[in-house]
């Protein structure tokens, strides 16, 4: 998964879970919030946990993992 894949998945991930979850917005520009930067300081390990789920688009795969780390 190169970086470019990372970042179009995350951009679906958090318009499906809702922007506010990943993102404060100011000046109309989301900026990352503390758990946007939890998870993608996680990004190795939901990435192997990526190639363990199957049967799931990347987006609802990513959904799922990342649901699982915010708890």
């Amino acid at each position: 998964m190169t970086y470019k894949d990372w970042r179009k998945l995350w951009h679906e991930t958090a318009k499906s879970l809702g922007w506010n979850i990943f993102f404060r917005w100011s000046k109309n520009k989301p900026i990352l919030n503390k758990y946007s930067w939890i998870l993608l300081h996680r990004l190795k390990r939901i990435d192997q946990r990526l190639a363990e789920v199957k049967d799931s688009t990347w987006c609802e795969a990513m959904v799922e993992i990342l649901q699982r780390e915010i708890k």
